[in-house]
C-alpha cells in the first residue's frame, strides 16, 4: 500500500494507491538507502553500501558493491514481490565536475507477471 500527496485547489490530499511499480521502487531505494541494521524493526534489512564510502574506485568495489545490491534486495525475490533482481555496475571516471570516483550501479527488477521496472544510482567512494 502507498501513500501519495496529490495536489489540489484546497490543499493537499492524501490518497492511499496500490501502485505497485510504485511501491516496488520505493522498495527497492529504501532496501539500499538504509544502512543495514540502521531499522529498529528489523536489523537485516538494508544494505552495506554505506561501508564502501572510502574504498577505492576498483573493480573489487564494483564487484562488492553488485553483490551489496543484490543481497539488499533479495528479501523481495523471497517475498514472491519480484521473481528476479539484475544489477549491472560500472566504475565512472574521474573529471573535473566529478572529482570523487562513482561506481554506477542499475538494478533491473522482473515482476512475477514479467513487467520490468529499472532504478539506477550510485554509490561515491574515495
Amino acid at each position: 500500500m502507498d501513500i501519495k500527496l496529490q495536489s489540489q485547489s484546497n490543499g493537499i490530499a492524501a490518497i492511499v494507491a496500490s501502485d505497485t511499480e510504485t511501491t516496488v521502487i520505493n522498495a527497492i531505494y529504501m532496501s539500499l538507502a538504509v544502512p543495514q541494521g540502521g531499522w529498529w524493526f528489523d536489523p537485516n534489512f538494508g544494505s552495506k553500501l554505506c561501508t564502501l564510502r572510502r574504498a577505492k574506485a576498483t573493480q573489487a568495489t564494483a564487484n562488492m558493491v553488485k553483490t551489496y545490491v543484490q543481497s539488499a534486495l533479495q528479501w523481495l525475490v523471497d517475498s514472491g514481490k519480484l521473481s528476479e533482481v539484475d544489477v549491472t555496475v560500472e566504475i565512472a571516471a574521474k573529471s573535473d565536475t566529478q572529482p570523487k570516483g562513482r561506481i554506477n550501479y542499475i538494478v533491473v527488477a522482473t515482476q512475477p507477471d514479467g513487467n520490468k521496472l529499472e532504478y539506477s544510482n550510485f554509490v561515491e567512494v574515495a
